[in-house]
């Protein structure tokens, strides 16, 4: 058998060492994860403080919101609806008033010409002026009748639906 040389021979390691060299391997691999997951622990504790103060936040604004609707709709059927209804009387009243006054002028100027005997195109005159200012007074009232119908059964009666829209 031909003779065998130092150089030949496989090295063999101690089962002593190899086993404390797989074991410091194995520990820093431990030791790896263990901080990779208490980072990833950190983060997710992060995230939920994160999400926890955003949904604090959401609720509080959330509550602001809803004491804002409920104040418009409180402010709503307390003042601005009874308002704009006065209101609208008042100018429809105005109408009206308009549309007699102007009435009872043209009547005036009417019989006051039957009696007196004045130039004929100054009656003419004074007449037509008496008959436009009655029919504008007239078709004023109409429009008035309409806008104030049209407050009371459609317009306030959608914006206060709108208003328990937002309150909801």
């Amino acid at each position: 058998a031909p003779p065998v040389s130092a150089q030949d021979e496989p090295k063999k390691e101690t089962p002593k060492a190899n086993s404390a060299a797989t074991l410091a391997k194995k520990a820093r691999k431990l030791e790896h994860e263990l901080m990779v997951s208490r980072m990833k622990l950190e983060v997710a504790r992060l995230d939920t403080q994160i999400k926890a103060e955003t949904a604090k936040a959401g609720l509080a604004k959330s509550g602001r919101e809803t004491k804002s609707a409920k104040d418009a709709v409180a402010h709503f059927d307390k003042v601005a609806a009874p308002t704009r209804v006065k209101e609208a009387q008042i100018t429809f009243d105005a109408a009206k008033n308009a549309a007699v006054q102007a009435k009872d002028e043209y009547n005036e100027l009417v019989a006051m010409y039957k009696a007196e005997e004045f130039a004929e195109m100054t009656k003419e005159l004074v007449l037509k002026r008496g008959r436009h200012n009655l029919d504008l007074a007239e078709r004023r009232l109409q429009v008035q009748v309409g806008k104030l119908q049209d407050l009371e059964k459609s317009v306030l009666p959608r914006e206060w639906a709108a208003l328990k829209g937002k309150l909801q």
